[in-house]
């Protein structure tokens, strides 16, 4: 084999080792996935109950994200938190 076509043949398994960037473009989900809605990029946006332990006190503050539940309880020092996607706060009791 001759150095040019040697050079050629490293040039395309080199090309072929490394995988393509993919220009930042995104694959669009599978048709059976919802897809987000505006504002919504991420699952993260989602929106729910964020519960909050104090020794043995718990509070519950509406409409948050999961992240911004974490950071309440990391800001408040809480002691453990609980979020629920896509539910309102439940402080009526358990009835009886």
């Amino acid at each position: 084999m001759s150095t040019g076509r040697r050079l050629r043949a490293a040039l395309v398994v080199a090309l072929l080792a490394f995988p393509t960037a993919s220009g930042g473009a995104e694959r669009p989900p599978p048709a059976g996935e919802p897809r987000p809605g505006p504002g919504q990029g991420t699952p993260d946006a989602l929106r729910g109950a964020c519960y909050l332990t104090f020794a043995e006190r718990r509070e519950c503050v509406a409409d948050t994200t999961e992240r911004e539940c974490r950071q309440n309880c990391d800001t408040l020092l809480c002691d453990s938190y609980a979020w629920l996607d896509r539910l309102p706060c439940w402080n009526w009791g358990y009835g009886g």
